[in-house]
C-alpha cells in the first residue's frame, strides 16, 4: 500500500505521452454530502402512516354500520342463511300517491246507494204520506236568532240488560277460547212431601223428593247436610207441621242406614274426621232450640256403629244425654215414637211395631207451640237416600194446628 502511494505523481501538470496537458482529477465526495430524496423525508413517511390509520378508522365504522343494518341470521337444521325481507306491493292509488307522481288524499265520501234501494224508498208510500203530514202540519212560532236552541239530551243505553233466559247469561259470562259449563238450573221452590207435611224446607237447594204410595224419599248428596249450632252449621233438610200443646209423631225407617268410609276432608273439624248420616224425627221451635230424634250409623276410627239418637239443644248448646244412645244389631225396619206431654218428652222405638224399647224420657223446656216432622243429616261423601213410611202425627185434643 505504501508503494503504491509513493509511485503517484504529483498535483501539479503531467505531460502526456503526446506532450498535452491534462487537468487533474476531483476529489470523492462522500455519501454524508449527497442531496437527500423526497421520498425518504420523514415528514412523508409520518404522513403515509397517519392516512393509513383514518383510512383504517373510516372503513372499520362503515363495516359496523353494515353488519347492524343486516335482518338477524336464522340458523336450520342443516345450514344457515338470511331471512329475505319480503315487501308487499301496494299499488300507488293505496298509497294515496297519484299516477302523475303528486300526493292524492284517499277518497272517503261515503258510496251512493244502489238503484235497488232507490226503488224501495220511491216504492214505499210511507215517506211520501209523511212529507204530506208535515206539510199540513202548522208551524209554530218563528224562533228568535238571538235565542241558542238548548242542545237535545241522548238517551244512554241500561247497562244491565235483563236477558231473556239464563241461557243467555252463561253465554254471555262465557269469555272466548274458555268452555265454561252453565249454571245447573235451580230447583223447584216447592217440593212437597206427605200429609200433614208442607213442602221440604232444604237450605242449599240441592236436595231432591220422591214421592210413592209407600213413603217419601230425601236425596242428600254426599256434602255437609246437618244441625250443629255449635259449629254455625244448620242446612239439613226438613219436612214440618205446626203444632199446639201435647201431640204422639212416630215414622217408619225401613232399613239399615251405610254412611261409607270416605271423609269429608275439606270441611273443618269435626266434620272430615267421621262419616255420618242419619233419618227420623224433628221437633223444631227455631235454629237454637230444637230435638232431633233419629236412625243413625257412623263410621270412625275405623269401627261402624248403628244407633238410635238423642239430641237436644236449647239456646244453641246441644244437650248431652245421661244415656248413651241404643246401639242396633239389625238392618231391618225401625219405628221410632216420640209422646209430649207438657215440658215431658218420651222416646222409645221397636223392631215390630209391636213392642216399644225407650230410649229416653226427661224433661225439655221448649214453646208450647212448635213444628213437628222429619228431617234428614249427612255427613259424607256418599249420597244418601232418607227412606220415611207411615208417618203419622196425633194432637191432643183441643190442641189446634
Amino acid at each position: 500500500m505504501l508503494e503504491t502511494r509513493s509511485a503517484k505523481t504529483p498535483t501539479a501538470t503531467v505531460a502526456s505521452e503526446e506532450g498535452a496537458a491534462r487537468p487533474p482529477s476531483p476529489k470523492p465526495q462522500l455519501l454524508d454530502h449527497l442531496p437527500g430524496s423526497v421520498f425518504t423525508s420523514p415528514g412523508l413517511i409520518a404522513g403515509i402512516v397517519a392516512v393509513e390509520f383514518l383510512y383504517g378508522l373510516v372503513l372499520f365504522a362503515v363495516m359496523s354500520t353494515m353488519k347492524r343494518d343486516r335482518p338477524p341470521v336464522v340458523y336450520g337444521p342443516v345450514a344457515y342463511e338470511e331471512m329475505p325481507v319480503y315487501i308487499p306491493k301496494v299499488s300507488p292509488a293505496a298509497r294515496g300517491i297519484d299516477s302523475t307522481g303528486g300526493d292524492r288524499k284517499p277518497d272517503v265520501r261515503p258510496r251512493p246507494k244502489s238503484d235497488e234501494k232507490r226503488a224501495r224508498k220511491k216504492d214505499d208510500g210511507s215517506t211520501e204520506a209523511a212529507k204530506a203530514e208535515a206539510d199540513k202540519t202548522p208551524a209554530g212560532p218563528p224562533k228568535d236568532p238571538a235565542t241558542p236552541t238548548p242542545p237535545k239530551k241522548k238517551k244512554r243505553a241500561s247497562k244491565k240488560a235483563k236477558p231473556a233466559n239464563k241461557t243467555e247469561v252463561a253465554v254471555a259470562t262465557t269469555s272466548p277460547g274458555k268452555s265454561e259449563p252453565a249454571p245447573p238450573p235451580e230447583p223447584p221452590k216447592d217440593l212437597p212431601t206427605i200429609p200433614p207435611l208442607g213442602s221440604l224446607i232444604d237450605p242449599l237447594h240441592d236436595c231432591q223428593v220422591n214421592r210413592d204410595d209407600g213413603g217419601l224419599t230425601i236425596v242428600i248428596p254426599g256434602t255437609l247436610h246437618v244441625f250443629d249450632p255449635t259449629q254455625d252449621v244448620k242446612n239439613a233438610p226438613r219436612a214440618v207441621a205446626e203444632v199446639a200443646g201435647d201431640f204422639v209423631a212416630s215414622v217408619r225407617i225401613p232399613e239399615g242406614i251405610r254412611p261409607g268410609t270416605t271423609f269429608l276432608k275439606k270441611e273443618k273439624p269435626p266434620f272430615n274426621a267421621f262419616t255420618f248420616q242419619g233419618a227420623g224425627l224433628l221437633v223444631w221451635q227455631d235454629k237454637d232450640n230444637y230435638i232431633r230424634f233419629e236412625r243413625s250409623a257412623m263410621y270412625g276410627g275405623g269401627e261402624r256403629v248403628q244407633q238410635i239418637r238423642v239430641e237436644t239443644c236449647r239456646n244453641g248448646k246441644v244437650g248431652v244425654s245421661k244415656q248413651p244412645p241404643v246401639s242396633l244389631r239389625t238392618d231391618g225396619p225401625v219405628t221410632l215414637r216420640l209422646e209430649r206431654k207438657g215440658d215431658q218428652f218420651e222416646f222409645t222405638y221397636s223392631s215390630d211395631g209391636r213392642t216399644w224399647l225407650p230410649v229416653r224420657k226427661s224433661a225439655i223446656n221448649l214453646s208450647p207451640r212448635v213444628e213437628v216432622g222429619i228431617s234428614a243429616s249427612n255427613i259424607s261423601t256418599k249420597t244418601f237416600k232418607a227412606r220415611f213410611e207411615e208417618f203419622d202425627l196425633e194432637r191432643a185434643s183441643g190442641g189446634g194446628g
